[in-house]
C-alpha cells in the first residue's frame, strides 16, 4: 500500500502539473499590451525616436537590447532612451548629437503621445 503522504505529494504535482499548463495556455491566449510615451521627432534634417523608460533603464548592462527593442517599433531611425528622475530632470541616452541637442530643448516642446503596441 503506498503511504498517504506519497499519494498527496504525486497527487499535488499533478495538480501544480494542471495548474501550470492552463496558465500557459491562457497567457498564450492573451494579448500583450504594451503602452509607453515617446515621441518621433525630425531635427535638422534628421528624424529620430525618443522612448521614455525608467530611470533604472538607462543604468542597465542591456539598454542597448533595450532600444533596439524599441526599433521593431519605429522602424530603422535612431532611438533616444529618456528617463526622468525624482527631481523632475530628465536624462537621455542615445546617439550622442542626438542627445546633446535634446539637452538644449525644453522637454514640452517635445510633441509627446502615448503608444499603443500589440
Amino acid at each position: 500500500m503506498v503511504p498517504c503522504h506519497v499519494f498527496y505529494c504525486i497527487q499535488s504535482r499533478l495538480l501544480l502539473y494542471y495548474i501550470h499548463r492552463r496558465c500557459r495556455a491562457e497567457y498564450k491566449k492573451r494579448d500583450f499590451i504594451m503602452k509607453f510615451d515617446g515621441a518621433v521627432i525630425t531635427q535638422h534634417g534628421i528624424t529620430f525616436a525618443i522612448a521614455v523608460v525608467k530611470s533604472y533603464a538607462l543604468h542597465r548592462s542591456d539598454r542597448e537590447s533595450i532600444r533596439k527593442g524599441y526599433s521593431s517599433i519605429f522602424g530603422n531611425i535612431p532611438i533616444i532612451l529618456a528617463a526622468q528622475d525624482s527631481s523632475g530632470n530628465i536624462t537621455y541616452h542615445g546617439r550622442k548629437d542626438i542627445v546633446k541637442h535634446l539637452a538644449n530643448i525644453d522637454p514640452l516642446q517635445i510633441p509627446w503621445q502615448t503608444y499603443t503596441v500589440n
